[in-house]
């Protein structure tokens, strides 16, 4: 099976007759600013931390619709702390999640204080939620080796994606200039 043409540029971004990027360069052959930023690779802890923060983001999407599909079911079984509570609580960490998400996939130089507060926020909103109103469950131990794991991970992929960040919002102010 032979590809058309131009399908080797889709998956490497380079021609297939001279086998040389396909992007815009000046006089000396260098990427304007806008190409170098969009051309920047984004770390992988950085992608996989967007991947984290984008699945729980989905977590609240649902947590916020099964509290609405279900709000009857919730009153009726007197759930703790109640549908309300469920559903405002999903309300607030979808659109925060969304945002912290666009904002590390993009590479945006606020990125990494929002992560870093949303990240804190969420877990601390996590463990108020689970010792203060709901009722005790076993695997708390599990739990919190995970949320120290995941709370470690943000923090040493924040420090360490710095220079990534510090490229980025570098790069869109000198093409801004």
């Amino acid at each position: 099976m032979t590809l058309p043409s131009g399908s080797l540029h889709i998956f490497t971004g380079r021609s297939q007759s001279t086998g040389m990027a396909d992007t815009p360069h000046d006089a000396a052959g260098e990427l304007h600013a806008s190409q170098q930023a969009s051309h920047m690779a984004r770390p992988f802890s950085v992608t996989l931390l967007s991947l984290i923060v984008l699945s729980l983001t989905a977590w609240n999407g649902l947590r916020l619709e099964a509290s609405i599909a279900s709000w009857k079911a919730l009153e009726e079984f007197e759930t703790r702390p109640g549908p309300l509570y469920i559903a405002l609580s999903g309300a607030f960490w979808l659109p925060v999640g969304i945002i912290v998400f666009v904002a590390l996939w993009w590479g945006k130089a606020w990125a990494r204080k929002a992560a870093f507060f949303a990240v804190t926020g969420y877990t601390s909103w996590y463990w108020f939620d689970r010792l203060i109103l709901q009722y005790p469950h076993a695997g708390w131990p599990f739990a919190l080796a995970v949320s120290i794991i995941l709370f470690i991970y943000t923090w040493l992929t924040l420090q360490g994606s710095r220079k990534f960040f510090a490229q980025i919002k570098t790069s869109r102010r000198e093409h801004e200039l």
